[in-house]
This record gives structure tokens, sequence and C-alpha cells, in this order.
């Protein structure tokens, strides 16, 4: 094999290897970056799950045909088995 095909087969080499170091090492993981993981694994087995907890959502007006809302519409399936009260007296959109 002649040098300068081993050159360019060696220096494509070492740009790949490079290259998947720098994607492992650059993967954003958001639980390590907001401390949830540290949490997790100090905590074990009492970490907390969330369940019965109240949670607030505020939203900005949207518009809804001719009407203007601040509630989501509590029909959508995403809000399935989940209660919704609205403080606003708003129609729901």
């Amino acid at each position: 094999m002649k040098p300068a095909i081993r050159k360019s087969i060696a220096t494509a080499i070492f740009s790949l290897y490079i290259t998947g170091m720098h994607a492992a090492l650059t993967q954003a993981d958001w639980r390590a970056d907001v401390g949830y993981t540290r949490l997790a694994m100090e905590l074990g087995d009492t970490m907390p799950g969330g369940m019965g907890l109240g949670v607030c959502q505020v939203e900005a007006v949207a518009p809804a045909g001719q009407v203007y809302t601040w509630m989501p519409d509590p029909a959508n399936a995403a809000f399935a088995g989940n209660s919704l009260t609205d403080y606003s007296g708003a129609p729901a959109g």
C-alpha cells in the first residue's frame, strides 16, 4: 500500500475516533444538569414520586373562536384522570 493512501486511512480513522469521543463526552442529560441524578442516588428508594401533589398552571390568554380563554380544555385527552379547577371564571378553551 502506498504511504499516501496509508496516511489518508490513518487520518480518517483518527478523525472518526476523535469525533466519536467528542460526541460521547458532549451528550446532554438534563437530569444530571439539574442535579436529579445525584438526588435520586442520594435518596434511593425513599425518593418521592410526586403522587398526590397539587400543580398550578398559569396560561396567557388564547382565542377560542370569538371568545378569549385562560383555561385549558378539560375535555382534552391529555388531562384524563386529572382535576382542573378554574379560579378565573373564564371559559374553557
